[in-house]
C-alpha cells in the first residue's frame, strides 16, 4: 500500500467539481465531503473493479497451497455475499487532473454553473512512512486505473501478498488454523 501510495501521489493540482451547495458545505466544514462507496452515482465503476478482483482471487486461489487457496475462496465468497458492504467501510472523494473538463462540469459541476476546487499536491503527500496497525486508520490516495489488464495487475499485487501472508502465518502457527471455525 505504501509503495502504491508513493507511486500515485499527485505532483500537480487535482480538481473537485461540485455544485454551489457542495462548495458551501466544504467551506463551512473546512473539509471536502467523502462519500461511501455504497453511494457512488455510477455503481458500474465499483462493480467493474469488484468483478476484476474476483477473477484475480479465483486465479490466485489455484496455487495448490491449501491456505492460500482457501483465503482466496473465502474472500471471494465474502464479496459474493456482501459486496464489501459489511466487512469494509471506505469513503471516496472524486478528483480530476483536468481543471476544465466538460464531462466533469456536466455531471458534477451543475452543468457548468458549479465550481472546480483545486487542491495542491502537497495535501496528498504521505505524512507517515509506515502503516497503522489498525487498518481503518490508514489513508490511501490512489488513481483509478482503467483497463482489465492494468486493473487485474493492481489487484493481483495485494491479493497475492495477502494470500501469501495468510499461508505463511498459518503454516508457522497451525494451532491458530485448527482453532478457526
Amino acid at each position: 500500500m505504501l509503495v502504491e501510495l508513493n507511486d500515485s501521489t499527485p505532483v500537480s493540482p487535482l480538481y473537485h467539481f461540485t455544485r454551489e451547495e457542495g462548495l458551501r458545505g466544504i467551506l463551512t466544514g473546512q473539509r471536502p465531503w467523502f462519500f461511501s462507496h455504497l453511494q457512488q452515482s455510477d455503481k458500474r465503476e465499483f462493480e467493474y473493479a469488484l468483478g476484476v478482483a474476483r477473477q484475480v482471487l479465483r486465479e490466485v486461489g489455484q496455487t495448490g497451497d491449501f491456505l492460500m487457496d482457501n483465503f482466496c475462496a473465502c474472500v471471494d465468497d465474502m464479496i459474493e455475499t456482501s459486496g464489501l458492504a459489511s466487512p469494509f467501510e471506505f469513503y471516496l472523494l472524486s478528483l480530476s487532473s483536468h481543471r476544465d473538463h466538460p464531462p466533469q462540469w456536466q455531471q458534477y459541476g451543475d452543468g457548468g454553473r458549479g465550481y472546480a476546487i483545486g487542491f495542491a499536491p502537497s495535501l496528498f503527500q504521505p505524512d507517515r512512512d509506515e502503516l497503522y496497525d489498525e487498518a481503518n486508520k490508514n489513508l490511501h490516495v490512489g488513481r483509478v486505473i482503467y483497463g482489465d489488464a492494468a486493473t487485474a495487475a493492481r489487484h493481483r499485487l495485494s491479493i497475492a501478498s495477502a494470500a501469501e501472508i495468510t499461508s505463511r502465518i498459518g503454516n508457522e502457527q497451525p494451532e491458530l488454523v485448527r482453532q478457526a471455525p
